[in-house]
C-alpha cells in the first residue's frame, strides 16, 4: 500500500493512501496519488514555522512486479 512518511517532532508517520495506484510500465511507472499527496504534505511543511530552516527529504522507492 502506497504511504507518504512525515519526520516530525514525534518521529516517523505513516499516511495510508485511499485511491493510490501504480500506473504506467517500466521505468515510466508513477503513482498521481502519492505524488500528489507528497506535493501536498510538502507545502504544508513549508508554511508551518517549525520546519523554518529545516531541511526536507523526500525519497520514493520504485518497484515494478
Amino acid at each position: 500500500m502506497p504511504c507518504v512518511r512525515e519526520a516530525g517532532a514525534s518521529g516517523v508517520g505513516d499516511e495510508d493512501l485511499a485511491g493510490g495506484a501504480t500506473v504506467g510500465r517500466e521505468s515510466r511507472i508513477h503513482n498521481p496519488k502519492e505524488a500528489e499527496t507528497i506535493v501536498d504534505t510538502l507545502e504544508r511543511l513549508t508554511e508551518d514555522g517549525a520546519y523554518r530552516d529545516k531541511t526536507i527529504v523526500v525519497i520514493v522507492l520504485q518497484r515494478s512486479g
